[in-house]
């Protein structure tokens, strides 16, 4: 028994919606992170194919850090660094204020008149 078959062929090919080419051979890069993104997926920022630098001259100078200005605008007074808290802690430390509903939940004790008010109440 034999089986028939129907056999179709696509040719794909370009076409220029005009004439002009000057768009086309201008090369654009659309997404410039996707073509770097790739690039490191594939392997070509590693150097294998790089050639050596004719002269290299580097220097280093460092100093530990001291104490820092925690103002944006940079008026404040400088404060001492704390080796021992992270570098985050010092520089995005923010002052909290508690309303007397927190302070009560967290167990501080009641300022004022408040406290007073309740014990005889």
């Amino acid at each position: 028994m034999r089986l028939s078959s129907i056999t179709g062929w696509s040719r794909p090919e370009p076409r220029a919606r005009n004439a002009n080419m000057k768009q086309s051979l201008q090369a654009q890069v659309r997404d410039p992170l996707w073509m770097l993104t790739r690039q490191g997926q594939v392997g070509e920022f590693s150097g294998h194919d790089a050639g050596s630098p004719a002269r290299v001259h580097a220097s280093v100078a460092w100093k530990l850090l001291t104490d820092y200005r925690p103002a944006v605008s940079g008026g404040g007074p400088a404060l001492a660094y704390d080796r021992s808290v992270p570098r985050e802690a010092h520089v995005e430390r923010e002052a909290i204020v508690l309303g007397l509903r927190f302070e009560a939940q967290l167990g501080t004790p009641v300022r004022g008149n408040a406290g007073r008010r309740n014990a005889q109440g």
